[in-house]
């Protein structure tokens, strides 16, 4: 399921590059927003099966109105119910990290082709150099599920990697000016967002626990948003400010490097949660 995000970055630039040259900017987003709205189409058969099961008692069935304020309701309890998980520092840590690798990884990649545009450089160029990107990262991602499996393989030593990998090369792609240079910086991108990307649901279950996964997910599913809402213009006042991308790409690799720092307190972070989960079970048995 992760590798399949990849596919549409590999394809996308080059689709995308052809459409504007038939169709310009505007009937470009027409076409994408017909693809899109496949999606409205798939979500109108996502049931749940309940609804779908045979009544034998014959208790009348629930209005819609009364269904979907009993949704919201479960909605906004389990949404508390979520937060409360932000207790743990190994929840907050994995939760963080999630979402400043996430940002930083869609960020840079809707910044990129601007900035080799600014370069010199075409249309053409930069969609082939995304599309790199996209080969490397749906690679990765296969391979790293596989090894995840392995009972020696270490995911935290690698997502590390893969977030050190992925914030430095996009502190270098500022300074190259080589378009083979910048494929190849591009290619090693893409496999280190690979690897923390097709590792992260992975993390989650190892160091949150799978009966938790849903309320972790939630979690930083909140953290994401607000980052989002914030980052975006952000890095656009920083690009205005400066009259170069460059600052900008360095602040959004800066924040995938924080995930780094945060992942090398994570082991100190699981020590706490053992010594107080053995403090509450002595005090359990006094």
């Amino acid at each position: 399921m992760s590798s399949g995000v990849s596919a549409g970055q590999i394809i996308g630039p080059l689709l995308i590059t052809q459409l504007q040259n038939e169709f310009a900017h505007k009937g470009t987003i027409i076409i994408l927003s017909g693809f899109i709205l496949h999606g409205c189409l798939g979500a109108t058969v996502f049931h749940p099966r309940e609804w779908h099961l045979k009544n034998p008692r014959g208790e009348p069935k629930k209005s819609d109105s009364a269904r979907g304020l009993q949704l919201v309701l479960r909605i906004l309890k389990n949404t508390l119910k979520n937060l409360r998980l932000m207790k743990s520092p190994v929840a907050v840590i994995v939760a963080l990290g999630g979402t400043f690798n996430v940002i930083g990884y869609i960020n840079f990649l809707n910044i990129m082709p601007f900035a080799m545009q600014e370069a010199g450089f075409s249309v053409e160029d930069a969609a082939a150099c995304v599309t790199a990107s996209g080969i490397t990262n749906f690679a990765s991602r296969l391979l790293i599920s596989v090894l995840g499996d392995f009972p020696h393989f270490n995911m935290r030593l690698a997502y590390m990697f893969g977030t050190l990998l992925a914030a430095t090369l996009s502190v270098v792609f500022c300074f190259l000016n080589n378009l083979t240079s910048i494929k190849v910086v591009m290619g090693f991108w893409g496999l280190g967002v690979g690897t923390y990307m097709g590792l992260f649901s992975l993390v989650m279950v190892k160091y949150v626990g799978r009966e938790k996964l849903m309320a972790e997910i939630g979690v930083t599913a909140y953290m994401s948003s607000i980052w989002f809402l914030s980052c975006g213009p952000l890095v656009g006042a920083i690009r205005d400010g400066t009259g170069s991308y460059t600052a900008s790409i360095c602040i959004l690799a800066g924040t995938v490097y924080i995930t780094f720092i945060l992942y090398l307190c994570l082991p100190a972070a699981i020590a706490y949660n053992e010594r107080k989960a053995q403090k509450e079970k002595d005090q359990e048995i006094n």
